[in-house]
């Protein structure tokens, strides 16, 4: 798999979580047993710990590059399923304080990632990328719903959907073994910073 391939396939993957999440929500709230201003709560968790990730995963890439964002992938996809077994308020806001953190480790790195290969490669890839996020979200939201008829619980239902946390366990499993290959990790992005999706 190449590397423009890799950064497609994570920018695709991140946007199914996010269009499954959307999908998701109300049965994770009612799992929970959260009011309305508990869960509003929980969610400004998931911005605040993105917003302090953010900063030290772009400076991080800077200094190690590739397996920054194989960490980044490899964390995200362990917390992207933390929500759906919480059954308190308290361990909603938990799980989604560590999901906003993983997240936004996660946008920045394969944005970085994006980056430093369209600069490598001299063609197009980031209006690609964030067009593939786009399209997996619009995707994604659509299918928990069949998920969600048939099973007893958000877990299970979670379960049951086809998860993007494949992609992260193989974009990761990928990346490290590009690097063995290599003997050395990418270098970092020059001048050019993209956003966030």
């Amino acid at each position: 798999m190449s590397q423009r391939v890799r950064v497609l396939v994570c920018f695709a993957a991140f946007g199914a979580f996010w269009g499954a999440w959307d999908a998701s929500l109300p049965a994770i709230a009612r799992s929970a047993r959260v009011s309305d201003a508990e869960l509003g709560l929980a969610l400004l968790l998931v911005g605040v710990g993105a917003l302090a990730s953010m900063p030290v995963t772009g400076g991080l890439f800077d200094r190690r590059g590739v397996p920054v964002t194989a960490a980044a992938v490899a964390t995200f996809g362990v917390c992207a399923i933390l929500p759906a077994f919480a059954r308190s308020p308290v361990a909603l806001c938990a799980a989604l304080a560590l999901l906003g953190v993983a997240s936004g480790a996660m946008d920045v790195a394969i944005n970085a990632e994006a980056v430093h290969e369209e600069e490598r490669s001299s063609g197009p890839l980031l209006h690609l990328a964030h067009a593939a996020f786009s399209a997996a979200v619009v995707a994604a939201a659509c299918s928990p719903g069949c998920c969600v008829r048939r099973a007893p619980s958000p877990s299970a239902s979670w379960r049951s959907w086809p998860s993007p946390r494949s992609c992260w366990l193989g974009s990761f499993a990928r990346w490290r073994e590009d690097r063995r290959v290599r003997g050395h990790p990418c270098g970092a992005p020059r001048s050019r910073s993209s956003p966030g999706c």
